[in-house]
Order: C-alpha cells, then structure tokens, then sequence
C-alpha cells in the first residue's frame, strides 16, 4: 500500500478513536510509528492537524479540512484491494459504477448476501460498495466511507391501485413526475 494512503490512515483512524495507541492496535502500528506519520503529514502539509494532551487527541481547524477532503474515497484506490461484490441482479450497480470510471476490481467474492460481505469486511477479507441504508443498521464492526462519484439506486414504486391509494400516495407520485 502507498505510503502516503497509510499516513492518511493514521490520521483518520487517529481521529477516529481519539488516542494514537489505539489507532496504533487497530492498523497494526506502535504507536510512536503512528505519531511519526501524522508529523509527517502535518510537516508536509505546514499546519498542526491535532491538538495533544493527556485526555488524547482533537482536531484542529485545518485537521477538520484535511479529514472532510479525506471522507470521500477515491473510487480508483479501491480496484487494488480484494473485493466482495454484492450482486442482486442481472447487473451489478457497483459494476456500473467501477466501468463508468474505466477501472476493474480485484473481485474475490460475489454473492446476493450482503450480510455475508459484512461479516467478510469485518473479517478483513475484503472491501466492498454496498447500500448505504444496510450499512446504518448493522451490528458489524465496519467502517462506512462516501464515495468520490456518485452512486445512484434505481427504485421502483410498488401499489395496488392508484384509485385507491392515500391521498399522501396520490400526492407523492404526482410529485414524482417532477423530479
């Protein structure tokens, strides 16, 4: 992995968890080699990034730029990690997103169960691009990130009649030929 992405690393989980021993036990590092990255990030960019003291670590103005440019993932640094594709239909929505950009994924897994990519990601087996409203309920000890392009979802409307839906239904769809 690029250097640079693992001081980037640091300093987001650093911020993250508050504390550079526990980013530290979480990628891996001493924590003396955490804190060297994130002096060099902060050398390299001339600000401070964070405030230290006992109780641990907090941003500052410029470690909030930094970590809000940091948020969004760059689609194309993840074609080099091994990756569990969710595939629930004919084509996979994650697929487009990756041939928009003229990228090809390392795919190590594909299968319909995204709880089955959960549990691999938080094996670390794997990344992967899944919904964001599975990844709001979930018990699993992942990390949700934005993507840098967008992501879109086509959804349908399903309703047995429109004659006999609400009126919130009846307002709803006539909204809907606006959009």
């Amino acid at each position: 992995m690029d250097m640079n992405i693992q001081k980037y690393m640091a300093f987001v989980k650093t911020v993250e968890y508050g504390s550079f021993t526990r980013a530290a036990e979480m990628l891996n590092y001493s924590q003396s080699g955490i804190s060297r990255m994130i002096n060099d990030l902060e050398k390299e960019w001339k600000v401070v990034l964070l405030e230290r003291g006992k109780s641990g670590v907090k941003l500052t103005s410029d470690g909030m730029k930094l970590l809000a440019n940091l948020e969004k993932i760059p689609v194309a640094s993840l074609c080099d990690e091994p990756f569990m594709l969710l595939e629930k239909g004919a084509k996979a929505e994650v697929s487009e997103i990756f041939e928009r950009c003229n990228l090809t994924l390392k795919i190590h897994f594909t299968t319909w169960d995204d709880y089955a990519i959960m549990s691999m990601v938080e094996s670390g087996l794997g990344i992967s691009i899944l919904p964001e409203l599975i990844l709001k309920r979930v018990p699993y000890g992942i990390v949700a990130k934005e993507l840098d392009v967008p992501a879109y979802r086509k959804i349908g409307i399903a309703l047995r009649s429109k004659k006999n839906a609400s009126l919130a239904v009846k307002r709803f769809l006539d909204y809907l030929q606006y959009r």
